[in-house]
């Protein structure tokens, strides 16, 4: 079976083949296929921990993922943590854009960058800030991929979230439109889930 993005009650036609024997017409079945729920999640690491308990000095990379993200288009928000405890390694340069601001091009494979803001990093308030668009792309029927990776480095022992906020001058969203972390096209919200990550400083050095 392959992917569509389509849900709901759909039909399955099986075709079987022998050299040796007929084979009737299978009837036609059909699978229930969920409407998933979107999400934008905070993972630490490759292994897409949710927690992780690190000595200080150690360094770490946080991805922001989108999930089951129907009629994506553009994404801005802010992840906040506490400077006391973390800190982003090289202000903006620590921030790359993830998948999601990227199209590959099916048959070369070459990769052409899509829309994506300076980010915006301030680790006295423990806030980066991230924006990005598909551009003239347009939106993606259902996207699951990152949106960035930022790369920390643990400075102090202390335990802090990494919790999405939204922002109030979402360049995607029309002004009308609800708060919200993911835009569509014409500028409508698109709702999510979120989940946070936690980073536990233990007090002895690597």
């Amino acid at each position: 079976m392959v992917p569509t993005g389509v849900v709901g009650n759909l039909p399955v036609t099986l075709r079987l083949s022998s050299s040796n024997a007929a084979i009737g017409r299978m009837p036609t079945a059909f699978v229930a296929v969920p409407l998933l729920d979107a999400a934008v999640r905070v993972t630490v690491g490759d292994e897409g921990a949710r927690r992780a308990e690190l000595a200080p000095g150690e360094l770490f990379t946080v991805y922001i993922h989108a999930e089951n993200v129907r009629d994506f288009y553009g994404a801005a928000l802010e992840l906040h943590f506490d400077p006391e405890v973390l800190q982003v390694l090289g202000g903006r340069l620590g921030v790359d854009r993830g998948r999601a601001f990227v199209l590959a091009d099916p048959v070369t494979g070459r990769q052409v960058p899509l829309q994506w803001l300076t980010p915006v990093v301030d680790n006295q308030r423990g806030v980066v800030r991230i924006a990005g668009s598909r551009g003239a792309a347009g939106s993606a029927l259902q996207l699951t991929d990152t949106l960035a990776a930022v790369r920390f480095r643990a400075v102090a022992p202390g335990t802090t979230s990494l919790r999405l906020v939204t922002v109030g001058d979402h360049p995607f969203l029309a002004p009308d439109a609800q708060a919200a972390f993911i835009a569509r096209d014409d500028g409508t919200a698109v709702d999510v889930v979120t989940e946070s990550a936690t980073i536990v400083v233990r007090g002895d050095a690597p």
